[in-house]
């Protein structure tokens, strides 16, 4: 049997429909510094406080 590049397409992008993960809203709460604020020299480091756990994958 052969498939069409139009059945093969329609296929595909059916396919990758059903493998998207819908993405989560996340709300910044807090900042470390403070966000819009100017520093004199690059900070040691930055903290970021969100409404929502972060992942830790995102530290590798």
């Amino acid at each position: 049997m052969k498939i069409g590049k139009t059945q093969a397409f329609i296929a595909a992008f059916t396919l990758s429909l059903f493998s998207l993960i819908p993405a989560q809203a996340n709300s910044l709460v807090a900042t470390s510094p403070i966000s819009g604020s100017t520093t004199s020299t690059a900070p040691t480091s930055v903290a970021v406080t969100a409404q929502i756990a972060l992942l830790e994958e995102g530290n590798e």
